[in-house]
């Protein structure tokens, strides 16, 4: 007789059981690799650390490596690694010391099993086992502009469609808390004009008759018209104020941009 089995869905690979086996599968995973045992061996003397104990072990190899790091100055292109433990603590560490070789193997670990970088830590110091997140958002801020800014989700495969979906719309949010437009032809036009014409440090009213003898079928006949136009153009394509690009611009006829 021909067993049927049911096809699962990607929902049903995601289950909260299921996720505690696939954490304690990659963590027994890490226990095995050799760097991960040798470093227990020379630096915890094949003991664990209690996790109320983290803090304190840390801190107490601190002090060592503080007293046997070598005396110079700190040179230009020095490499500081930052240990990152507890509860997302990060302290700096000093070169050749303990700490920095736990920060540098917590790294790997982290990159390897998709971990944080303070769970890492804390599983090599206690043997706790590291959640795995589902989805891990960051985000990525430019000069102020919101439209420079970067969302970035890393996924588990078990995660659905619409679920990402739901995260990045929420997340997308925080960067765009208002409706945002795309901009038509003429806008971008009038964009691509305007800072074409920021070298001649124009006045509005001179920038606007240029503009008008470049497109006489779409002329201006008030400055503050055309001053208007121009910066909800920039600020729709920016996401945000005029004055975020260009925080000062003179009006009048013979005033120059400082």
């Amino acid at each position: 007789m021909t067993t049927k089995y049911r096809k699962h869905s990607a929902r049903d690979l995601d289950t909260p059981l299921s996720r505690r086996a696939l954490e304690e599968l990659v963590a027994s995973h890490a226990a095995r690799a050799a760097q991960v045992q040798d470093f227990r061996n020379r630096f915890l003397n094949g003991k664990l650390v209690r996790v109320s104990e983290i803090v304190s072990w840390v801190e107490s190899l601190d002090k060592k490596d503080r007293a046997t790091a070598p005396r110079r100055k700190p040179a230009l292109g020095d490499v500081v690694n930052e240990l990152c433990f507890a509860k997302k603590q990060v302290l700096p560490t000093w070169p050749g010391g303990v700490l920095e070789k736990l920060a540098l193997l917590s790294g790997l670990l982290a990159r390897h099993y998709a971990w944080e970088p303070h769970d890492a830590t804390n599983f090599l110091l206690s043997g706790k086992t590291p959640p795995m997140a589902r989805v891990r958002v960051s985000h990525a801020e430019r000069l102020g502009f919101p439209r420079l800014s970067r969302i970035k989700l890393e996924i588990d495969p078990s995660v659905p469609p619409r679920e990402v979906m739901d995260t990045y719309r929420r997340e997308r949010t925080r960067v765009i808390p208002r409706r945002s437009r795309a901009i038509g032809w003429r806008a971008a036009e009038l964009v691509l004009f305007h800072i074409q014409q920021r070298p001649k440090q124009l006045v509005w009213r001179e920038e606007m008759n240029a503009w008008n003898r470049k497109w006489p079928r779409f002329k201006f006949s008030r400055e503050s018209n055309y001053e208007k136009r121009v910066k909800e153009s920039v600020a729709s394509l920016l996401l945000t104020d005029y004055r975020a690009w260009e925080p000062e611009r003179r009006h009048g006829k013979k005033t120059k941009r400082k």
